[in-house]
């Protein structure tokens, strides 16, 4: 196995920061951020299934599919709970735009911050296993 950095992380953080950013705002930054962050999940999702199950044995597949998906839910439950609250809780003064900015932005460094966490983890995890 190998390891290639891919660079979904900064994508995805791309993705949010367009869709909220002054720059861009309203549709042009919608469709210049939506495909930024499916092109980015489209390259995170299938390096982290495989992550998961490489570092299981054979006869445990059906444990490894289990985590895998829980782990997806739970991201996006949370993720979206997460950005949710950040969106209300700046929405109330100015209404719901500045609140979408705000959680976007949030997102985006949360993105960028978890990236390397996840992969300081898979290592720890390659490393305990070996």
């Amino acid at each position: 196995m190998y390891n290639m950095p891919i660079p979904s992380g900064p994508q995805m953080a791309a993705g949010l920061v367009s869709i909220a950013g002054p720059a861009f705002g309203g549709y042009a930054g919608t469709l210049l951020g939506l495909p930024l962050i499916g092109g980015g999940c489209a390259l995170a999702n299938p390096a982290l299934a495989h992550a998961i199950m490489s570092a299981i044995q054979p006869a445990e597949v059906g444990v490894g599919a289990w985590i895998n998906g829980t782990l997806a839910e739970f991201g996006n439950g949370l993720g979206g709970a997460v950005l949710g609250a950040v969106l209300t809780s700046r929405a109330a003064p100015d209404g719901p735009a500045s609140g979408l900015a705000a959680g976007q932005l949030f997102g985006a460094v949360k993105v960028l911050a978890g990236g390397p966490a996840a992969g300081a983890l898979l290592r720890r995890a390659g490393k305990a296993l070996a």
